[in-house]
């Protein structure tokens, strides 16, 4: 019997074909959907009833077909609603019946396999060694299939007579066109970003990249639901958009995007398949676009500049700003956003226990969320603490919070305003661009972020654990192991920062203002 199921992952889905002469009247080639379920016999109990539901929509689209071509039928009496529905309810209970039925029928039948095999191997052999019963159940056996290719010879027989007639008698009238579906019945993207965006707590940048990236698509494939993107449409937005001449860069971007929305819709069981997924893109030039670090030379080239050398700070570089972004990323490797919205109070003072239970102190910025006053992070694994390495506390980056708490400062650097996403540090970085580019440090490469690659050099170097280099960096654990527990606690990050040096550089004193 069937059941209209099928199962592309963990979870059963309703998949049943439309007639093709109602296609166009229904609006759709087949329905397709989540049954919620991933237990075989509830499945199959949803189906049967789903199965019910489509007859009647196929059943009430014929009807609608016929009211144009014929005069309308007479409405049905109470009594003949009544023997309707009683008979669309029995036809259920009829169809589950049957479906167990069958189960057990299949059940005994394989149970008597063993004997079955026995019959046979004992009817193989000679008619000497059979006895009087077993010739006759032999003949019987032969006389049925004697009769069964003779039954299937008259039917081949008939059925090429029939259609030799039908050849000949019937009008060759050709096939109606079909029915082109509506590829925008079902969920829109538009709506898989707004839950996703609600869910996943993104911030309105990240929302208004992934809409772009949806009108991309639409403009290369129409505007199609989710429920009915294809593998095919996937492969014709990665080469519509390298047509354009967008680089593979950027391409591998949007695919991304997209890949993240059907990866969100897939695991709330609106689509059985991430079609955006394993699509991958040969990029020559990859190599060439990885960031830089700043090794010895550059970081003596930038720290010897005008702000760092002379202290000057200009307009566009936020007053302290322009000074301190740099040399906090140098010696945290924290991200610039997560620097620049600092407040005083995330900079404290923290009491630990060393390797000898004595009980210490140390400063310790707290990298933290709060959604509320205008906190962002990239990740909830961003959420964390640095030691304040000693290095910072000897140029005065302590009396810097110090000041700013006196003079009730909302943020560290209070001169750093949010852009129209909220963030603080969006022109700064444009600022600092040009800065490096004006002191000769020109590599495209050598960008803000390179202080994290920098820092992640420095600290191998410097013989940090690989563990405590993650935890200050805000990076995630590279095996299951690494999620148990809470991490390492703050002596052995104050330890690991201790050890961290940038090899070979000398920061210049800082000047008098």
């Amino acid at each position: 019997m069937c059941n209209y199921l099928s199962k592309p992952g963990a979870t059963y889905y309703f998949r049943r074909l439309v007639p093709v002469d109602l296609q166009a009247q229904l609006g759709r080639r087949e329905w397709s959907y989540s049954l919620k379920t991933k237990d075989r016999p509830e499945a199959k109990r949803r189906a049967q009833a789903e199965a019910v539901r489509t007859n009647g929509l196929i059943d009430d689209a014929r009807a609608s077909l016929a009211l144009s071509v014929a005069p309308p039928a007479p409405s049905l009496t109470p009594r003949q609603r009544q023997r309707r529905d009683w008979q669309g309810q029995h036809e259920l209970e009829a169809m589950e019946f049957l479906d167990a039925l069958t189960a057990g029928k299949e059940r005994e039948y394989e149970a008597r396999e063993v004997m079955r095999q026995t019959v046979i191997r004992e009817l193989g052999g000679s008619t000497a060694s059979l006895s009087e019963k077993q010739r006759a159940i032999r003949d019987i056996v032969r006389d049925a299939d004697e009769a069964a290719r003779i039954a299937n010879q008259n039917l081949a027989a008939v059925q090429y007579e029939l259609r030799q007639r039908r050849e000949v008698e019937a009008p060759v009238v050709p096939p109606p066109p079909e029915a082109q579906p509506d590829r925008t019945v079902g969920t829109m993207l538009e709506t898989v970003i707004e839950r996703w965006s609600i869910e996943r707590k993104v911030t309105a940048k990240t929302r208004d990249a992934a809409k772009a990236s949806v009108r991309w698509l639409y403009e290369a494939i129409g505007r199609v639901a989710v429920e009915q993107i294809t593998r095919r449409d996937m492969l014709d937005f990665k080469d519509k958009l390298l047509g354009k001449g967008t680089t593979i860069a950027n391409t591998k971007m949007k695919l991304s995007r997209i890949s993240g929305l059907l990866g969100y819709a897939l695991d709330n069981d609106m689509i059985p398949v991430n079609y955006a997924k394993g699509i991958t893109l040969p990029d020559p030039k990859a190599a060439a676009r990885k960031r830089a670090v700043y090794d010895t030379e550059a970081l003596a080239t930038l720290f010897a500049g005008p702000v760092h050398a002379l202290g000057e700070r200009p307009p566009q570089g936020r007053g302290e700003a322009s000074y301190w972004l740099p040399l906090l990323a140098l010696y945290t490797g924290a991200r610039l956003e997560e620097l620049g919205q600092l407040r005083p109070g995330d900079v404290r003072k923290a009491t630990y226990s060393d390797g000898n239970d004595e009980v210490q102190t140390a400063w310790v910025i707290n990298i933290v969320e709060d959604e509320a006053d205008g906190l962002h992070l990239k990740n909830s694994g961003s959420a964390r603490i640095i030691p304040v390495h000693p290095t910072l506390v000897e140029l005065g980056f302590i009396d810097l919070v110090n000041t700013a708490t006196a003079a009730k400062q909302k943020r560290i650097f209070s001169d750093l305003t949010p852009d129209k996403y909220g963030s603080y540090t969006a022109k700064w970085s444009m600022w600092y661009t040009v800065y490096r580019k004006n002191l000769g440090l020109i590599d495209k490469r050598l960008v803000f972020h390179s202080f994290r690659h920098t820092f992640k050099d420095n600290a191998r170097h410097s013989g940090m654990i690989e563990g405590v280099q993650r935890q200050i960096m805000g990076h995630s654990g590279e095996g299951v192991a690494d999620d148990y527990g809470s991490g390492h606690g703050l002596y052995r990050l104050v330890e690991g920062m201790t050890l961290y040096r940038v090899p070979g550089f000398v920061l210049p004193p800082k000047p008098l203002r």
